[in-house]
């Protein structure tokens, strides 16, 4: 589909009053009877036209799409009115009458009043900032280790995304091994260095949170991952540094390290009681509507379900802090974590499915997609490498359709 944007306040004018410029009249290519159906704009054929041109007429610019069908679906300007006429694409033909349209305003406010904050994972190590950011990511999730080296957090800010830290010092992303003097150490000096950083980008203060392991449940059990919660915790109190909040792992889930009563011996551990812990977050890889995959045999696996479950648990317990998604996806590929593959079209419909169904609850106020490029894990990536096994640099072609499935949310929608 090509597009072709002219931006003429006069000819928007005239198309606005009705007075649209057109070329002679020509009974051989009549207007066409355009008309609204479920979204999309739908018009009759007309004999040996095999292309059509749209005009999308909005406050500022007029733009033209070219298409080779006769239907239409335009993407939603929020909180915009917009004309749209069509013609043939063929010499002195005539535009169709307008359809208006007004988009109505249409945001998701978490329980604070702030929008869904949309975040793909990496995209300042893999070098795609900038694709990610046209699509309307502001976004996304990096991982510090022990926190001694940022150089990717100010890259990320440098390029206009705003990163979600996630301290893990431990092997695969944990904190095994790491006592909780350690922890609380060196979760202050992060969180110093973060302030520092924040003063030059203002950005980070609207996240202000770091992610304190990930995964953890695979090598410690609840009581251990307290005890370096709690003195993590209390140090960023001691230093004056409770302005960032730390976000706990919420739950143990599948095989060995599976446990409902998490999220419950969890804040039983706290110094504080239930309000000292932050944020949760959560990993609910696999369907929307069951927690069973093949990796799971459930109750409480992978899935969707258990965003909602660990939400109430963690309710009846006495915490109302807010939860972050910090990791899910499909894979349409094999590798070591990707125990159900699906096609590029479901790994789509699921990004939109997932985004859908996150709008709905107020007390999410983070969404991730892992992730940006595929990696060992399998193909989750929303953009393909090329024969030189480079990610995204390839132009639109790299873009897999769940990239164009987010683009297309967050312009419904927005991010925060």
């Amino acid at each position: 589909m090509r597009r072709i944007t002219i931006v003429l306040p006069l000819l928007l004018a005239a198309f606005l009053a009705g007075a649209t410029p057109a070329p002679a009249r020509d009974s051989a290519t009549p207007a066409l009877g355009l008309r609204l159906r479920g979204g999309t704009l739908r018009w009759n054929r007309l004999p040996g036209v095999r292309s059509y041109v749209v005009a999308v007429v909005g406050a500022q610019k007029t733009s033209y799409r070219v298409v080779n069908r006769t239907r239409f679906t335009p993407w939603p300007k929020r909180g915009h009115t917009v004309l749209y006429k069509v013609r043939a694409r063929a010499r002195h033909a005539h535009w169709s009458r307008a359809v208006r349209l007004t988009w109505p305003l249409l945001v998701h406010t978490t329980q604070d009043g702030d929008q869904l904050m949309v975040s793909v994972e990496n995209t300042t190590g893999w070098g795609v900032d900038s694709i990610f950011r046209s699509a309307g990511v502001r976004y996304e999730r990096l991982e510090v280790g022990d926190g001694s080296n940022l150089a990717l957090v100010t890259k990320a800010l440098s390029d206009g995304m705003t990163p979600l830290v996630l301290y893990d010092p431990g092997p695969d992303g944990s904190l095994r091994g790491v006592s909780p003097a350690q922890a609380a150490t060196q979760i202050v000096s992060l969180a110093r260095r973060l302030t520092s950083l924040a003063a030059v980008y203002p950005s980070l203060n609207k996240l202000s949170a770091i992610e304190f392991g990930n995964e953890v449940y695979i090598y410690e059990n609840a009581v251990q991952y307290a005890a370096q919660y709690d003195a993590a915790h209390r140090a960023l109190a001691a230093n004056g540094l409770s302005s960032w909040k730390l976000v706990a792992n919420a739950t143990a889930v599948c095989g060995n390290y599976h446990a409902e009563n998490w999220i419950p011996e969890f804040i039983s551990h706290m110094s504080s009681g239930p309000a000292e812990v932050d944020g949760w977050s959560v990993h609910p890889y696999g369907p929307m509507n069951t927690d069973l995959s093949s990796d799971c045999s459930g109750p409480h696996g992978f899935g969707w379900p258990d965003v909602r479950s660990w939400h109430q648990i963690a309710v009846n317990n006495g915490s109302s802090a807010p939860w972050y998604v910090t990791e899910v996806g499909q894979c349409i590929s094999a590798g070591y974590a990707c125990p159900d593959i699906v096609d590029p079209a479901t790994q789509a419909a699921d990004m939109t499915r997932y985004l859908d169904a996150a709008s709905t609850y107020p007390w999410l106020v983070y969404f991730n997609w892992y992730t940006s490029c595929d990696d060992s894990s399998g193909g989750y990536g929303l953009l393909a490498e090329n024969s030189a096994g480079v990610c995204g640099q390839d132009g639109p072609s790299d873009r897999r359709p769940a990239f164009d499935a987010l683009a297309r949310w967050i312009a419904e929608h927005g991010e925060g």
